[in-house]
């Protein structure tokens, strides 16, 4: 298969994840309703959590570095995901527990959720170490027709509760990542001379990892007792709604990550930052009657927490770019500082903003990603315009 057709399968299906995940979102809104899409917002952001737990971060320098890694050292990395992982992963299942009646399926599938995730990210980087970017590819596809299938056959069968939703997150996940492994399996290792594990840059890279992984998903693991889950069914909308713009960023930032021109990644930001905009204002004159239209007329009250995420969106998408900027620019702990004072601002931010229900989650989620970037910015231009000069 030629290279530009492999990118080609890879793209297309680095699209499909996020659209399928807005083609599903309505589906599981209208057979849930608020109060178990609540209740699945709070699962699925503990297994989000879970899965980058299980996968330390590891699997972005797998990608990297597999094929150089001896023995030992993929055994010492992989040891320590299986020990810390289900230890960390089991005090989630706890939190999940304590925090709420949760069901035994419930719990069992958080677990079993996160390590899957993690074994499907490890799967990843280990192909995109061969350059199996097409099995990649397929893998993406995969997933994301998977779950919108199951989805679709579960709502129309009368069977999609919360528990069969998780499902629908997981089997897709799985079989892809078991694609993966064969396929990896398969190909023969390189002649590359084996080195050992850089610890000093694995350990920034599991903290920015985790930190990006926190920012978009640990306000729904925790708002639960805050808000209420009625409430956090609302918030889940509007962090759908966010999700839109992650997905209009994700080719500005891929502009950015692959453009050999740096002069060219000022002019991306600049760029990304406009469409957003655009976005937002599109947005704000059909909120008021799109959420209902689209998601239910039990979900009217969620438009005050989409509204507030106009502002958020815009800010989470730029972020994404950010970040993914500073890492084209060589500035990672930069990239680690921000994104975790990023989460602190939002999770310091729930506990005055709760009696607001989903729309006070939803300005603390607001502020956090305008942390992410307006912290970010001067340093992704600077560091552009560096690299322009050098």
């Amino acid at each position: 298969m030629s290279t530009r057709r492999a990118h080609l399968i890879n793209a297309s299906g680095s699209l499909l994840i996020p659209a399928s995940a807005l083609l599903v979102a309505p589906i599981l809104a209208r057979a849930l309703g608020p109060f178990e899409r609540g209740i699945f917002s709070n699962d699925q952001a503990l297994i989000m959590i879970a899965s980058s737990i299980f996968a330390l971060g590891v699997s972005d320098s797998s990608a990297v570095h597999w094929a150089t890694w001896g023995r030992g050292s993929r055994r010492t990395i992989f040891s320590l995901n299986l020990v810390g992982g289900t230890l960390l992963g089991s005090l989630l299942a706890a939190f999940a527990f304590t925090t709420r009646d949760a069901s035994a399926w419930e719990i069992a599938l958080i677990v079993l959720g996160g390590c899957t995730l993690a074994l499907a990210k490890h799967a990843r980087g280990i192909s995109l170490s061969h350059k199996m970017i097409a099995a990649v590819g397929i893998e993406k596809w995969i997933t994301a027709i998977g779950r919108l299938v199951l989805t679709v056959a579960l709502a129309f069968a009368g069977a999609l509760t919360v528990e069969t939703a998780l499902a629908t997150i997981i089997l897709p996940q799985f079989a892809g990542a078991i694609m993966l492994i064969i396929a990896s399996a398969r190909r023969r290792e390189t002649a590359e001379a084996a080195r050992p594990v850089n610890r000093r840059a694995l350990a920034w890279m599991i903290g920015g990892a985790t930190a990006s992984v926190l920012l978009v998903n640990v306000d729904q693991a925790i708002l639960l007792p805050f808000i209420g889950a009625t409430e956090l069914g609302y918030y889940a909308i509007a962090v759908t709604i966010a999700e839109v713009y992650t997905a209009a960023a994700k080719p500005f930032r891929d502009s950015a990550l692959a453009s050999a021109d740096v002069t060219r990644i000022r002019k991306t930001i600049v760029s990304c930052i406009l469409a957003l905009s655009g976005m937002s204002a599109l947005a704000a004159a059909v909120m008021w009657f799109g959420v209902p239209l689209i998601f239910g007329d039990e979900y009217a009250p969620a438009v005050g927490a989409c509204y507030v995420m106009v502002v958020g969106g815009v800010a989470k998408g730029t972020g994404f770019l950010l970040n993914g900027t500073l890492g084209r620019t060589h500035q990672v702990r930069t990239r680690f500082v921000i994104t975790w004072a990023a989460v602190i601002v939002n999770l310091g931010l729930i506990p005055f903003l709760a009696p607001w229900g989903a729309v006070g989650a939803a300005t603390a989620a607001t502020f956090g990603y305008l942390t992410l970037m307006l912290g970010g910015l001067p340093f992704a231009l600077r560091g552009a315009k560096r690299a322009s000069d050098a």
